[in-house]
């Protein structure tokens, strides 16, 4: 209300706009707000003294608040966008990469749907030195998206959005619904649908081809003939996109509460081998079946619950999941034993094969030929690599070796104890579960401070035992 207020009071026309006006049409509680205004980039920064300009390849302002409240205020966007440029390499993509992918306060609902997940505290290195290119098309001769710059009305910034059910734009002084693009009776039927020819709008952006498959999962509307048929023909673009991009839109797939039913989407639409090319056998399989899908249905039960678990922990259950020893150790390179000892959870890890960590630098090398093309950062594949033999370790202590024991510790054997809970099954699963229930509550009990003395003095270190000094 203060960031529309203000900028009417300056002359300026401004609406709520994307995905806060969907979420109230639906009757949930909006995660953020969003505004579109016809004031450009300097004139809203010159208003709001709290703010800063983000962005490249179209230039955004976010104003701030207490409370780490930020207000994200977009100026309307022409509905011609500049001709589409050749491919220019990596260079090129990262270069034409939005500002939602590289915000310093990310959202995982912004207007467009498309803030950033990642965290940006270090560059992701690997991912930039390798190309990714895809079976299916050229990468040389396609054309993406250029410089968005050019502004316009109300009416021609909601044809350039992604999907009509956000592309309304809410007037909060007369309250009424302004509606370009169909997005109300879309809502109404439960439809998701691009705005203009879907082909050409995943040719501009093929990480829309993932917003349309969550936001069908998220909302459980179909997705109408036109657009399900684009997204099976244009699924290979993804490899256009900078594998940062791709792997934010994935995380919020899998941590937001309706990871069975994206992934499901995925598998059916032939997009999960282009994501994560050792998940390939699983597109031929009836994925509601799978154990992955038993999984995820888990993990979502949890997110909806209000304590969602952590990504890693997330992605390390797809892991064990989807991939047996064999495979893994064919893909990654990683010892066979390992690989047993990591991917069963009856099996404890050999005597001899090494310390935690160079365990963990092992697997940490083969999570990034298994997550091929998807990329993540060596933070978060390193913590994936120490949940993974974390819970080997936890099973190892359990069945016997509790000389071992002091090597459990961390957070990543905080998530593995989660993950190990998660994926349960088998008696020596039931075993370590319970062992390490009954070492936590022991342990708890033990750390407790000790209770004061009557007279109230605790006393101190060097003091301890000798009573009060007088």
């Amino acid at each position: 209300m203060k960031v529309l207020g203000r900028l009417a009071a300056h002359g300026h026309q401004a609406f709520l706009v994307g995905g806060g006006v969907r979420d109230l049409l639906l009757g949930k509680a909006p995660k953020d707000f969003d505004v579109g205004t016809d004031a450009t980039i300097s004139e809203v920064r010159s208003i709001f003294r709290n703010s800063r300009i983000i962005g490249r390849r179209f230039k955004l302002v976010h104003v701030f608040f207490r409370g780490g409240k930020t207000i994200e205020v977009s100026t309307f966007r022409a509905s011609n966008p500049l001709p589409l440029v050749e491919n220019q390499g990596e260079d090129s993509a990262d270069e034409n990469a939005s500002s939602e992918s590289f915000v310093e306060n990310p959202s995982l609902d912004a207007s467009m749907d498309g803030g950033s997940y990642e965290e940006r505290n270090e560059s992701n290195e690997e991912a930039n030195s390798e190309s990714t290119e895809s079976e299916n098309v050229d990468l040389s001769q396609v054309k993406t998206l250029g410089s968005d710059n050019v502004y316009g009305d109300p009416e021609s910034d909601a044809y350039r959005r992604d999907l009509t059910i956000n592309g309304l734009f809410y007037n909060i002084y007369d309250k009424s619904i302004i509606d370009y693009v169909g997005g109300i009776e879309d809502l109404k039927n439960g439809v998701i649908r691009v705005i203009g020819d879907p082909e050409v709008r995943f040719k501009e952006d093929p990480v829309r081809i993932l917003r349309a498959i969550r936001h069908s999962a998220r909302t459980e509307f179909f997705i109408e003939p036109n657009t399900w048929q684009a997204i099976k023909n244009s699924r290979s673009l993804l490899a256009l996109c900078p594998p940062a991009r791709v792997y934010d839109e994935f995380c919020r797939e899998v941590v937001g509460g309706y990871s069975s039913r994206s992934l499901s989407l995925m598998s059916e639409s032939g997009i999960l081998p282009e994501l994560i090319a050792s998940l390939s056998d699983i597109a031929n399989e009836d994925f509601s079946k799978t154990e992955l899908a038993q999984t995820l249905r888990k993990v979502d039960v949890i997110a909806k619950a209000g304590s969602p678990l952590p990504l890693e922990v997330v992605l390390a259950a797809l892991t064990v999941d989807v991939l047996s020893p064999e495979k893994v150790s064919e893909i990654t390179g990683i010892r066979l034993p390992l690989c047993e000892a990591l991917w069963n959870s009856e099996c404890p890890l050999p005597a001899d094969l090494g310390s935690v960590h160079e365990m963990r630098e092992e697997v940490s090398k083969g999570l990034f030929a298994l997550y091929n093309p998807l990329r993540m950062t060596r933070r978060v594949r390193d913590l994936l690599a120490d949940i993974l033999v974390q819970r080997a370790l936890l099973v190892t202590v359990a069945l016997g070796a509790e000389d071992r024991a002091k090597e459990a510790k961390g957070e990543g054997a905080k998530h593995a104890f989660k993950l190990l809970r998660l994926l349960c099954q088998g008696e020596n699963a039931d075993q370590t579960c319970n062992y390490w229930f009954i070492k936590s509550a022991s342990r708890s009990r033990s750390d407790e401070s000790p209770s004061r003395r009557r007279d109230g003095y605790r006393g101190n270190n060097r003091n301890r035992g000798r009573g009060r000094q007088i």
